[in-house]
C-alpha cells in the first residue's frame, strides 16, 4: 500500500536510520541500506530523500498519526526490508525496533536476526572475550529435548545451530536464506532441527545430510512445491495444477483470489475462530504469483477483515488431496470493504500450502500490525508502559516458535 513521504524534522534522521539498518544487517552495502531507508520513508531514491525530506512541515510520528497511518507505514517498511532478502518475521521485528517514523517499540537487538546474534557469540569466543560457560549461560534452554545443544555452534558457512526453546534451530545467514526457494521456507530464517534438516541439506552448500535417503526431500514436496521445484506435474496428479490455476486466474483478472485464511486476534491477543481475515490477490496478480514460484509483492495483497469463517465461501485449497483445480475466489468480496493489512506478510507457513486454506492455526504468527508494544493504545501486554519499561516486554522467540 502506498504511503505519503515522511517529512522529518532532523536532517540527520535518514543517515542515522540507514546506518542502523546497515549495522543490523552487515551483509548489506551502506549504499543499499541508504536506498532502502529512502524507500521505507516513501521516497523514490536516497537523493530525493536527502534533498526533499526535511522540506515543509514535519510529519506526525507513528504514535501521533493514528492507527491507520501507523499500520500503513509498518506494512510498507516491512515490505521494503523483505525486498532486501530479510525473512518476513525478522523484517517485521526490525521495523518495530527501528522506529523509522516514530518511537521504537522493541529493543534494538530484538530486530537483529538470530544468525547475527549467535555469530557474535561465536566470534567473541574465538577472540577470547567470552568463556564457554558464559556462552552457555547466555543461550541455555532449560527444557530442551537436546540438552547437548547448549550453546551456538557453526555447522557450516552461513548456518549456526543453537538452543531455542524446546527444540534447537538452525539459524541461516539472510543471504543464504534468501536463496532457498520461498515455497520451502517459512516466515523466519530459523529451521527446526528435526523438521527442516532436509531443506537445508538440499539448499545450503556444505550442510551435510546425515542418515537421510537421497530422495527424502523430494518425497515430502506437496503437489505445488513439486511442480515449482521440478517443473513437471506431481506423479499423483493427472494434470498440471499450476497451469490449470494460472489459466483460470487469467480468465478472471479482477476476481479476488484467496491466498491465505488468517486468524484475527483482538487487541488482547484473543481470537474468535468464527471470524477470520482473508489475504487475496486479484486474478492477474495471482497468475503472476504462480509464475514467480510463490514470490509475492506484498503491495498487491488485498486484505479483508471480519469475515464470517463459516461463510468465507471460497473453493480450492484441497489441491494436495485431489485433482480439483478450482480457483479459490472469495465469492463475497463484493459484500466487504478492503481493510487495513492484518500482517506484514500474508502467509502463515509457505505459499500455496494447504494449511493456508484449511486451518486458521498460526504456526509462527507475526504480530498483527495493529498491535504493538508501546503504550499508545496498541499495547498487547498487561504490564502497561512505564518509566522502567517504556515499550513493554519484547516477545520471547522461543515461546513464539512453540505456539
Amino acid at each position: 500500500m502506498a504511503i505519503s513521504p515522511f517529512v522529518f524534522s532532523s536532517e540527520n534522521l535518514p543517515r542515522l536510520k540507514a546506518k542502523q539498518l546497515y549495522k543490523a544487517f552487515p551483509h548489506l552495502k551502506l549504499s543499499v541500506a541508504q536506498e532502502a531507508t529512502a524507500r521505507a520513508l516513501g521516497y523514490s531514491s536516497w537523493y530525493e530523500c536527502i534533498h526533499r525530506g526535511s522540506s515543509g512541515e514535519a510529519s506526525l510520528s507513528d504514535q501521533q498519526a493514528g492507527l491507520p497511518v501507523r499500520v500503513g507505514r509498518y506494512y510498507h517498511q516491512a515490505g521494503v526490508v523483505m525486498g532486501l532478502g530479510v525473512a518476513p518475521l525478522e523484517a517485521d521485528l526490525w521495523v518495530r525496533a527501528w522506529g523509522l517514523t516514530g518511537k521504537p517499540t522493541l529493543a534494538p537487538e530484538s530486530g537483529i536476526p538470530m544468525y547475527f546474534r549467535w555469530n557474535d557469540t561465536l566470534e567473541r569466543r574465538e577472540r577470547g572475550e567470552l568463556s564457554e560457560e558464559d556462552a552457555k549461560a547466555m543461550w541455555w534452554a532449560h527444557d530442551s529435548k537436546y540438552p547437548g545443544v547448549d550453546m551456538p555452534v557453526r555447522v557450516c558457512p552461513g548456518v549456526i545451530l543453537g538452543p531455542l526453546g524446546r527444540y534447537p534451530h538452525y539459524a541461516v545467514h539472510p543471504e543464504i536464506n534468501a536463496r532457498i526457494p520461498i515455497y520451502l521456507r517459512g516466515p523466519s530464517s530459523l529451521y527446526h532441527i528435526e523438521d527442516d534438516y532436509d531443506v537445508l541439506a538440499m539448499s545450503v552448500a556444505g550442510f551435510e545430510e546425515d542418515g537421510y535417503p537421497a530422495d527424502s526431500f523430494i518425497q515430502r514436496l506437496d503437489k505445488f512445491q513439486y511442480e515449482w521445484h521440478l517443473g513437471k506435474k506431481h506423479p499423483s496428479s493427472s494434470v498440471s495444477l499450476l497451469s490449470a490455476l494460472e489459466s483460470a486466474a487469467m480468465s478472471s483478472p479482477e476476481a479476488m483470489v484467496v491466498i491465505s485464511q488468517r486468524s484475527q486476534p483482538d487487541l488482547n491477543g484473543k481470537s474468535d475462530h468464527n471470524i477470520c481475515a482473508l489475504a487475496c490477490l486479484r486474478g492477474r496478480d495471482f497468475a503472476a504469483f504462480l509464475r514467480a514460484k510463490g514470490v509475492i509483492d506484498v503491495s498487491k495483497v488485498v486484505w479483508y477483515r471480519d469475515v464470517d469463517a463459516l461463510q468465507a465461501d471460497f473453493q480450492g485449497g484441497d489441491w494436495n488431496f485431489s485433482d480439483a483445480c478450482s480457483l479459490p475466489v472469495f465469492l463475497h468480496a463484493h459484500k466487504h470493504q478492503p481493510s487495513l493489512p492484518l500482517y506484514s506478510y500474508p502467509f502463515k507457513q509457505t505459499p500455496m500450502h494447504s494449511d493456508e486454506y484449511t486451518t486458521m492455526f498460526e504456526r509462527l504468527c507475526l504480530l498483527p500490525l495493529d498491535q504493538d508494544y508501546s503504550g499508545d493504545g496498541g499495547d498487547d501486554d498487561d504490564d502497561r508502559a512505564d518509566e522502567t519499561d517504556p515499550v513493554g516486554p519484547a516477545p520471547i522467540l522461543e515461546e513464539m516458535l512453540e505456539q
